[in-house]
């Protein structure tokens, strides 16, 4: 891993105002618990290059981008996300993730290639925060590996309002292809989670 290059990707992300663009070329190899997007608005993370946790080594937690705090209208598209392929049932590897208890709304993930991963995109608000309008589409996860809780996943949304999963394509995934969780309140409500024209092949 380059701890270095890592640091500076992380700032060029800290650095990045309303409207912004940034464009990832080549090979970053994360070193730590990856990348994070916190607190912005109207930014792209894009460019055709690669963000790779393979050679963080199996045995470590990491995240390639994850959404912390308050974000609206982020975009992440035409990325590679490359992982360690991970089996540890302790440890956990996502190309874009979040945890309960944020604020997120009008997210877009398109046109990527997440592989090598425990979960390829992940949108969470499973036991707190918010997670509004998510669009999710024309990206191929390979080898979403694990069968333990957390892992083995291609797509996953928990309580997300207004959720659409449509033209991806998931290969050999061992354990949800697509797994929505918590899409209705308890009082029966529909969150809006659906999933149209995705391609599953080889799953478990």
């Amino acid at each position: 891993y380059d701890a270095t290059l890592t640091a500076k990707a992380q700032a060029a992300i800290d650095a990045l105002q309303s409207g912004q663009r940034l464009h990832v070329v080549g090979t970053l190899l994360l070193s730590g618990a990856g990348l994070n997007i916190t607190n912005k608005n109207k930014v792209t993370i894009c460019g055709g290059g690669t963000i790779s946790i393979a050679n963080a080594g199996a045995d470590v937690d990491a995240v390639c981008l994850k959404l912390v705090g308050t974000c609206d209208r982020v975009t992440i598209e035409d990325l590679n996300f490359i992982g360690a392929g991970n089996t540890g049932a302790t440890y956990f590897q996502y190309g874009v993730y979040s945890v309960s208890g944020q604020t997120l709304k009008n997210i877009t993930v398109r046109g990527c290639h997440f592989k090598n991963l425990n979960a390829g995109a992940s949108f969470n608000a499973d036991s707190s925060g918010t997670y509004e309008n998510v669009l999710c589409t024309g990206n191929v996860f390979e080898d979403m590996v694990g069968t333990t809780g957390g892992q083995g996943y291609g797509i996953h949304g928990s309580r997300v309002v207004n959720m659409m999963a449509s033209q991806n394509i998931i290969r050999r995934a061992q354990r949800h292809s697509i797994y929505f969780a918590r899409s209705a309140t308890t009082a029966g409500q529909d969150f809006g989670m659906a999933a149209h024209g995705n391609i599953i092949e080889d799953h478990r």
